[in-house]
């Protein structure tokens, strides 16, 4: 964005030069006309041009002026549809991006990557996940926050929100409503990449709601 403002200043001073320069020697060739001769002629196949060298300046000038704003102008337009194209070109891997993440949750299937300094949210925020590093002699640990429980086993219980892992190992979480779903992970090298994915498996549980002390 820099250069284009730096190329732009310049090709307005290049601009006001011939323009004024030009206007200036047709005006002085006009005062001085007939005064002294100094003619420039150009000659083509299709027309001779006959004139004073100052007139014959301007005019080229005054060209030059109009070829510069044409040039600004369909350099303008051409940063215009390239931005056009950019933004169309985001706007495509967005919806890519959102095509493929709504086709992962739907078949059940999410790889996240957590770090060991900042909790994330998965399950569009419903789920919150900490993790922890083991240092050197232990394994890493999750904690979860929004979900019912999570367990080793397939079939729970599912009575805690921490649990253990390390690369290759697998557990499973049960969230709000009931429905398993599987650990596998993946990584746990400077993160912990985990890949997540829908259980077929859906217990019943015996969480019972709780009842406010005016019930009770």
């Amino acid at each position: 964005m820099e250069t284009n403002h730096h190329t732009s200043f310049f090709v307005v001073i290049i601009g006001a030069f011939f323009f004024f320069s030009g206007i200036y020697s047709i005006v002085i060739s006009l005062i001085n006309l007939g005064q002294h001769k100094s003619d420039s002629t150009i000659e083509t196949k299709l027309f001779k041009f006959n004139a004073p060298v100052g007139i014959t300046y301007g005019i080229a000038a005054l060209l030059v002026v109009v070829g510069i704003v044409k040039l600004d102008k369909q350099e303008a337009q051409d940063d215009e549809m390239q931005k056009l194209k950019n933004k169309n070109v985001d706007l495509a891997i967005k919806n890519h991006r959102l095509m493929t993440s709504d086709s992962a949750v739907s078949q059940g299937v999410i790889q996240e990557t957590f770090s060991f300094f900042n909790p994330q949210s998965i399950f569009n925020g419903k789920v919150l996940v900490q993790a922890e590093s083991g240092g050197f002699t232990g394994d890493p640990s999750l904690k979860f926050t929004g979900i019912i429980g999570v367990s080793p086993l397939q079939k729970g219980p599912f009575d805690t929100l921490n649990i253990e892992t390390a690369k290759g190992k697998r557990f499973y979480f049960m969230t709000n409503d009931s429905i398993v779903w599987g650990v596998n992970t993946i990584d746990d090298v400077g993160n912990l990449t985990l890949e997540i994915y829908k259980d077929n498996l859906k217990l019943k549980t015996n969480k019972k709601p709780v009842l406010s002390d005016s019930i009770k």
